[in-house]
């Protein structure tokens, strides 16, 4: 009887090892974002009815809280009557996520980090990845042109 419950415990215990493999690693979620945030710079405020869907892409690949303010971006703004501003033009500028080229990656158990590099630069930027729910999301309140897009007026 004992070996009758092995194989099923067996299969239990590597079902989430084998899901772990299987998840997009932290440099191809920041393709993946720097795509969307991409369309959501070129969808702007101006577009109303593609705003919620752009932010909403764009959210997927960050953490909960930080795609908590993105959702709600363009609500508040509009409420506040401008006092409050969460990105200059109800947009994450571009350099939300730091461009470069992917210089390296540090993978860790539950945090990881992408390193990248402007082409003829010697500085690296450091892009911090969490990891939620079984998938890598980039940790924007961790990136500080993300912190000082968020500004009260």
């Amino acid at each position: 009887m004992i070996a009758g419950r092995a194989l099923p415990l067996s299969i239990a215990l590597l079902i989430p090892l084998a899901l772990g493999g299987c998840r997009e690693p932290p440099d191809v979620v920041l393709q993946n974002a720097r795509d969307d945030l991409a369309d959501l710079n070129k969808t702007g405020c101006g577009d109303k009815a593609r705003i919620g869907e752009a932010i909403e892409a764009f959210a997927r690949h960050v953490e909960p809280r930080a795609a908590a303010i993105l959702r709600k971006a363009p609500e508040i703004e509009k409420t506040s009557s401008g006092l409050f501003t969460v990105f200059e033009t109800c947009k994450p500028p571009p350099t939300v996520l730091p461009p470069g080229d992917i210089a390296g990656i540090d993978i860790g158990e539950r945090r990881s980090v992408v390193k990248v590099k402007k082409p003829g630069s010697k500085t690296e930027s450091d892009i911090p990845f969490v990891l939620v729910e079984g998938r890598w999301k980039v940790d924007l309140l961790e990136i500080p042109a993300f912190r000082a897009s968020i500004q009260v007026q």
